[in-house]
């Protein structure tokens, strides 16, 4: 199994799963996908705060339907004064514990509350459900911003545009994922796979995958450190010979050691017994 269609369809690859897309990328299609698999294995939350309910609840099988809750805050998004964290924790109190619960967008959170107070926000939702998954529109925000939510994942799916290959349109995900390992704290896999969504599930493109094989996002074992670097690290030859024919006071000669002792007027010297004065 491929490491996305792992963190999809498998209800505990991840306790946090985070998909980030922008503009020119919309993450809907695989965030239907996440909650598809995930009715069949637990009950879902949706929380709806970028876009009203009938968009996700129309999107799945209706037998399904009855272990899917709808916390629709789309509407009420600007009548909340206080701290949205503390609205949708109230919304969210009486609900099963060992639901997922997806978050359609938290960039409107994120530009309500403060990033420190949406940290909050996720690890108190993390503590109270078996698993969350949400969006992150990351063309919004700072880097910084990006980054700070990105770390609290155990999964972060970055999604870029469609596009196309031998008359077929795809997506393209960068995933990495973070599990539990016997030995450090979390072993990181990371991968680049192209792939379609038919009927909620991913269909990869294999003649793209193939071409990738092996290839993980973030490797870097055959770039070139000093590429784009403004100054020259290389040495000309007449250069490299007048460094090695420089004489530095620390290198060593070929002269052998000698040892010089002056002997003072005081020196209490005895023949016959040296180590009489020995205190032993």
């Amino acid at each position: 199994m491929l490491l996305l269609s792992k963190v999809v369809t498998t209800d505990h690859s991840s306790r946090f799963t985070l998909i980030c897309d922008h503009l020119a990328c919309d993450s809907r299609q695989l965030v239907r996908a996440v909650i598809g698999h995930r009715l069949r294995q637990l009950p879902a939350i949706v929380v709806c705060v970028e876009k009203p309910a009938n968009v996700w609840l129309k999107s799945f099988d209706p037998s399904l339907t009855d272990r899917l809750r709808v916390v629709d805050l789309f509407n009420a998004y600007h009548t909340i004064d206080d701290n949205f964290g503390h609205h949708l924790m109230r919304e969210l109190d009486q609900l099963d514990g060992e639901s997922v619960v997806v978050i359609d967008s938290l960039t409107p959170i994120l530009l309500m509350d403060s990033l420190h107070e949406s940290v909050c926000l996720l690890n108190q939702l993390m503590n109270r459900f078996k698993q969350l998954v949400s969006v992150l529109h990351v063309d919004c925000h700072s880097q910084h911003v990006n980054e700070s939510v990105e770390q609290l994942s155990h999964s972060v799916i970055h999604l870029s545009p469609k596009i196309t290959d031998n008359s077929v349109e795809c997506f393209k995900a960068i995933i990495r994922h973070r599990k539990p390992h016997r030995k450090t704290h979390f072993a990181v896999q990371q991968s680049i796979e192209f792939f379609t969504i038919s009927d909620c599930n991913i269909v990869y493109v294999k003649d793209i995958n193939e071409t990738l094989n092996g290839q993980s996002f973030g490797d870097q074992s055959s770039a070139d450190p000093t590429l784009n670097i403004p100054f020259n690290l290389s040495l000309k030859s007449s250069e490299l010979e007048a460094k090695n024919n420089l004489l530095l006071p620390y290198i060593k000669t070929h002269e052998e050691t000698k040892v010089f002792y002056e002997f003072d007027k005081n020196d209490d010297i005895d023949e016959e017994d040296p180590d009489e004065d020995l205190d032993i």
